[in-house]
């Protein structure tokens, strides 16, 4: 009698999200993950950290209202802009989510980062402008970045500016993540989710602005999503707090289900050992 393998299925618990758009789609409010975008009253949001590398904080708030997350320098008259201080801010993170309740982390912007990380090469190697061996080493850097998010411990969100380049799989231009050299093909493969985020305006005097979070590309944007059927393919005026309580429930009825079908043939892999459905040597 054959024996059936058993089945693997990557959910993890925490989630990692990219979300790239226009200076005026609201990115830095999303990424302050806050449940509530548009507070009558100041929203204080202390299950969140933002590491802070363009100072779009400041854009949090309005004159009697806005959202205040705890940021990462702690130092208000610093920001993130050098590798050795986000090492710190990520693990702070690491350290301390546990103890101080931190659900959520966000980078705010990775393409300032890069911009960052190529004046600092310059500078240190005296270089009049970036070389090969300079792209080669931002690359190196930026992937580690991408490498060290599953261990944060937290859901991350990472916020990115726009532009229109070639895509490389298909060799349409379109809308993609503002990041320069070959990082921009590859730091997608290091997020669960890759989105979109556009500004909608109807027409009609009374029409009120919304916000829409693509999951899932087309001809005039990147966009994509390794989560399946548990992510759905458009958000209308997201919260970071409700994509995750959603993929949560959707996850947890997959695993059911997978369960109830495959029995202890499923592997659910995820970040915590109480979401396995198997232990952790029978993976081996």
């Amino acid at each position: 009698m054959a024996v059936l393998p058993n089945l693997r299925f990557n959910l993890p618990y925490h989630i990692s999200i990219l979300i790239y758009g226009s200076s005026d789609s609201g990115k830095t409010v999303l990424a302050s993950c806050s449940p509530n975008l548009d507070p009558i009253e100041l929203e204080i949001v202390e299950n969140a950290i933002m590491l802070d590398v363009e100072d779009g904080m400041t854009s949090l708030y309005t004159r009697n209202a806005g959202i205040a997350v705890p940021r990462w320098p702690e130092d208000p008259e610093k920001i993130i802009d050098n590798k050795e201080e986000l090492a710190r801010g990520i693990d702070y993170i690491q350290k301390n989510h546990a103890k101080l309740g931190i659900e959520y982390a966000s980078l705010d912007s990775l393409d300032r980062y890069q911009e960052y990380a190529i004046d600092n090469i310059i500078k240190e190697k005296k270089h009049v402008r970036p070389e090969m061996q300079d792209w080669g080493d931002i690359l190196v850097s930026l992937q580690r970045l991408g490498r060290s998010v599953p261990s944060w411990g937290v859901n991350a969100v990472f916020t990115c500016h726009s532009a229109e380049f070639i895509d490389e799989n298909d060799r349409m231009k379109k809308k993609m993540p503002l990041l320069q050299g070959s990082i921009r093909d590859k730091i997608i493969s290091y997020f669960d989710v890759v989105a979109y985020l556009e500004k909608v305006t109807p027409r009609g005097a009374n029409a009120v602005p919304y916000r829409v979070l693509h999951t899932v590309g087309n001809n005039d944007f990147l966009a994509r999503s390794r989560l399946g059927s548990c992510m759905p393919t458009e958000i209308k005026n997201p919260t970071i707090p409700g994509i995750v309580n959603a993929y949560r429930a959707a996850r947890a009825k997959l695993i059911a289900r997978l369960k109830e079908t495959l029995g202890e043939r499923a592997i659910i892999v995820g970040e915590r050992p109480q979401d396995l459905l198997v232990k952790e040597e029978d993976l081996k």
